[in-house]
């Protein structure tokens, strides 16, 4: 990968470039070649760097032969244009925001080929939020799981048809996912139990096949939800304290 970068940055273009020139290619070349790699490995924090350093010497001129002084540094030229930057990508940021937004789909469709075959493999009857690498988890599971470090306090789904959520793991109602706070053990052919499992054909809510395992204090908070029977209707995901359903952006990812 670092090799390929220097090869697209060597050569005269330095010497044949405007500033504004060098920056383009910088963001239509340099910062697409790794993208691939990216989208299913966690990158070495030592190669991202050394990328963004080759990035950072030919946007300011610099070559094999002569070093040019760095007038802002490498994360002012990363953020927005908004925000008096540039907004070139930090390989680092980079890798992150794209190994999250596979997270983030393996969440919020896990009925695609490549969800159900991770799921089957590594979710084990549990959210994917809960869930925790181990010795057999291969690198790029690993690599998947970032999204799921900094998420501790959990997504919560907003319930249209309840298709999607699962009614025990996942959090759609109360403060976490109801398998943490039932009062009785769940059966374990039901833990994978969508929350559409419990809602009868008129979209009521079949209150005796779960009252019994969960806390009186939800039963209205329950109830309060409403299932609707479009089809166009879908449950949607998002996190602790958003007001709206996350996209996961790659544009261009923020600095810490």
């Amino acid at each position: 990968m670092l090799e390929k970068v220097q090869n697209r940055l060597a050569g005269g273009k330095v010497e044949h470039l405007s500033m504004a020139g060098r920056t383009l290619l910088v963001q239509s070349v340099t910062s697409s070649l790794p993208t691939y790699t990216m989208q299913t490995t966690r990158i070495p924090e030592s190669v991202n760097q050394e990328i963004d350093k080759l990035n950072g010497k030919f946007v300011w001129g610099s070559n094999e032969t002569k070093n040019k002084i760095h007038l802002v540094s490498w994360e002012k030229l990363c953020s927005s244009k908004e925000e008096g930057g540039l907004g070139l990508r930090s390989m680092g940021l980079m890798n992150k925001a794209l190994m999250a937004r596979m997270g983030w789909k393996l969440v919020t469709d896990p009925d695609s080929l490549w969800a159900s075959i991770l799921g089957s493999k590594y979710l084990n009857n549990s959210s994917f939020f809960n869930c925790e690498a181990n010795s057999k988890s291969s690198y790029t599971w690993r690599s998947i799981l970032i999204f799921q470090r900094g998420r501790t306090s959990g997504s919560k789904w907003v319930i249209w048809k309840g298709q999607r959520a699962k009614f025990w793991l996942d959090w759609w109602v109360g403060e976490g996912p109801l398998v943490d706070i039932a009062t009785q053990q769940i059966p374990p052919a039901s833990l994978n139990a969508r929350v559409f499992d419990y809602i009868d054909e008129d979209g009521n809510w079949k209150f005796s096949d779960f009252v019994e395992l969960i806390s009186m204090n939800l039963i209205p908070h329950i109830r309060a939800i409403k299932p609707f029977k479009e089809d166009n209707c879908t449950d949607s995901l998002i996190l602790r304290d958003s007001p709206s359903q996350v996209e996961i952006s790659v544009r261009n990812p923020p600095m810490p």
